[in-house]
């Protein structure tokens, strides 16, 4: 599943350039792409949510079999009919599979794990997204310039190769009725009843997604906000610094998340969210207050040490406590928090922006950081105990 997440992150370069594509190949106005932009991310929503039902009632495998074969094709048709004037809808179309796909794929990666394995094991899954985002762009910048219909067949090419490894390596996971029935103590004790009452009933699981919604809010403001202050204070200069912060940021999650990875499994799951969202809350405040070109090298590690702790927890924390005849409705219902969170953070950071200032976006963002922290530390009373920040430098080895 680490080698399939590899190679389709490597794929999805297409998502990067499609903005480019639509200007530069069809000769969309930048308005008209914007709206096509969004509506790419869009229609990922409606998919996933279809994918989370169809995931745990029909299997795993069986789900993501068809539809990522579909996002593939959609890809390959758009390479072939690369001028068309409705291809970008292939494009958007691949996405809504892709949504499709998701929850399936993160269903089907916890029921093939144990509990005590989860950290670790997403913790690779996620070190190899960021591999593959590190070198996919470059060979994607170099592709598009030379050859562009050769990136979306590419892309839908890879598409095709990720299920056949599924298909032939990894078995159906969907759990049967027997194990449904075993499964009714303890945090993945199978549920009963609709999606929401269900939901309803493990209240962790809300307060965790708020604080997931809260930290996307904050952690959003790095690729909108961010690039935006550093223009605004150092001006042509300010874009060679962004560049270099994200690739200070890529660099460190590839290196450093073993190390991070042997720390956090030391701590109890919410102890290791709420340091996360704690480096987050001051680092975004510091943000704001930055002027020199250090200062913002040093943040970015920083945040990135909460991103580190976060990945490599969150998820893990998410699938313990969903039932297990749910998991791919719950990981489609409960990225929609981080979705919003998301999704409000350009709105409501560029309104803060035009009436207010970078200092004043940046300490909001910290704020928001900082409850996301509260949320993360409610959960510690489900647990019966209080995750405290001396609990994550102790020498206590019990995990959540």
């Amino acid at each position: 599943m680490a080698v399939t997440a590899f190679i389709n992150c490597f794929a999805e370069f297409v998502v990067l350039f499609f903005s480019l594509y639509l200007t530069q190949v069809l000769g969309y106005s930048v308005a008209k792409a914007g709206i096509m932009v969004a509506l790419l991310e869009l229609v990922h929503i409606p998919g996933s949510l279809v994918g989370g039902k169809l995931a745990d009632r029909l299997g795993r495998k069986k789900v993501m079999f068809f539809s990522q074969s579909s996002m593939g094709i959609c890809y390959l048709a758009c390479g072939w009919f690369l001028r068309w004037e409705y291809a970008p809808f292939l494009i958007i179309l691949g996405k809504f599979f892709d949504g499709i796909t998701d929850p399936a794929r993160e269903a089907l990666e916890t029921d093939i794990t144990r509990p005590e394995q989860r950290q670790a094991a997403f913790s690779m899954i996620y070190q190899s997204f960021n591999m593959a985002f590190a070198i996919g762009p470059l060979f994607a910048g170099l592709l598009y310039n030379s050859h562009p219909r050769l990136l979306f067949l590419g892309s839908g090419v890879m598409q095709l190769v990720v299920v056949v490894i599924v298909a032939v390596k990894v078995k159906e996971s969907l759990p049967s009725q027997e194990m449904v029935e075993k499964s009714k103590t303890g945090g993945e004790r199978a549920g009963d009843g609709s999606t929401l009452n269900v939901l309803a009933s493990r209240p962790q699981l809300l307060w965790f997604s708020l604080g997931v919604a809260f930290c996307a809010f904050s952690y959003r403001q790095v690729t909108f906000s961010l690039p935006l202050q550093v223009t605004s204070l150092f001006g042509t200069g300010g874009t060679n610094l962004y560049s270099t912060i994200i690739s200070l940021n890529s660099v460190l999650v590839v290196f450093c998340n073993p190390v991070m990875l042997k720390v956090s499994r030391k701590h109890a799951i919410v102890s290791n969210l709420v340091v996360a969202s704690l480096l987050y809350a001051l680092s975004f405040t510091l943000f704001g207050f930055s002027t020199v070109v250090w200062q913002f090298y040093a943040l970015t590690i920083g945040y990135t040490t909460g991103e580190l702790l976060m990945n490599n927890n969150d998820r893990a924390y998410r699938f313990a406590n969903t039932p297990i005849n749910y998991r791919g409705r719950f990981s489609a219902v409960l990225k929609l928090f981080q979705s919003s969170g998301r999704m409000a953070g350009p709105l409501i950071g560029g309104f803060v922006i035009v009436r207010s200032s970078f200092q004043w976006l940046w300490v909001a963002t910290g704020i928001t950081a900082f409850i996301g922290m509260l949320c993360f530390a409610r959960l510690a009373s489900y647990e019966g105990k209080k995750p405290v920040l001396c609990s994550f430098c102790s020498e206590n080895k019990k995990r959540v």
